[in-house]
């Protein structure tokens, strides 16, 4: 199976305690390593297409998080041969 990934956005915390205010700040990240339940650790890059096991690749494409509008967005997408 082909994957490629989407991307995904990360939030960051950083400075001061909860009653005095924390900085957080989003970014999106364009890179990213994950191990698969394979045991093989990847790294994907958005819009490159990587072949992966179908167990990995159905692993990967269950990957959602939600946006900064609170919408689902899917981190990886299957490519049709």
């Amino acid at each position: 199976m082909k994957v490629v990934f989407n991307g995904t956005v990360e939030k960051r915390t950083s400075g001061g305690c909860n009653c005095k205010g924390r900085i957080t700040s989003s970014s999106f990240v364009r890179a990213k390593m994950y191990i698969l339940p394979s045991g093989k650790t990847e790294n994907f890059i958005v819009g490159q297409p990587k072949e992966v096991s179908e167990r990995d690749g159905e692993f990967l494409l269950s990957y959602i998080y939600k946006d900064i509008n609170g919408d689902l967005r899917a981190i990886f997408s299957k490519v049709e041969d």
